[in-house]
């Protein structure tokens, strides 16, 4: 799992490079922020689906944004008719860049919180909490409204060994900039 953590921050450094300087980016009306809304789908200690909502706010001058993160909706076991919930909050320090043309944008950042999950079985309920670490990118296509693709992962401390990869996200909406 440790090889699985490396390899997401591998791909993340990437999408960041990928996109033009800050320099290369900044316009008169420079993107003081972004909200957006997406469906995800991923899981930590069972599968999960559900909605993303999350906004970031530029610090002063700089290509870096605050971010703060909601998710939330089910959970279910593969093979098994149990069903549960979960809710995350996160939040962090990210760098947006996009093309020239500001049509294609990408981010990359990393994000500390915690995730909470619950799941019924017959007549018990398990509940796992877990605070989390983790890089999270993606991509982002079309002008102010934009069409987002993104990819969150987490790392928590663990039984096993000091750290372990406990939960990937993927998602994909819409984002709009500010």
């Amino acid at each position: 799992m440790k090889l699985a953590w490396i390899v997401s921050v591998a791909l993340c450094v990437p999408a960041a490079a990928s996109a033009d300087s800050f320099d290369a980016t900044e316009t008169v009306d420079a993107d003081r922020g972004a909200a957006s809304v997406s469906l995800s789908v991923g899981g930590a200690s069972y599968l999960h689906g559900g909605l993303s909502v999350d906004t970031s706010w530029r610090l002063g001058a700089t290509p870096l944004f605050a971010h703060a993160q909601i998710d939330a909706g089910g959970t279910s076991e593969i093979l098994t008719s149990h069903k549960g919930n979960y809710l995350g909050a996160h939040g962090g320090i990210e760098m947006r860049g996009c093309v020239d043309s500001r049509v294609l944008c990408a981010y990359m950042g990393i994000d500390a919180g915690a995730l909470r999950e619950s799941m019924r079985e017959d007549e018990m309920t398990l509940v796992s909490t877990m605070f989390t670490l983790g890089p999270r990118a993606g991509v982002e296509i079309g002008n102010r409204t934009r069409l987002r693709f993104g990819f969150d992962s987490a790392i928590a401390p663990s039984e096993a060994g000091p750290l372990e990869l406990t939960a990937l996200q993927l998602s994909a909406g819409l984002v709009t900039s500010f």
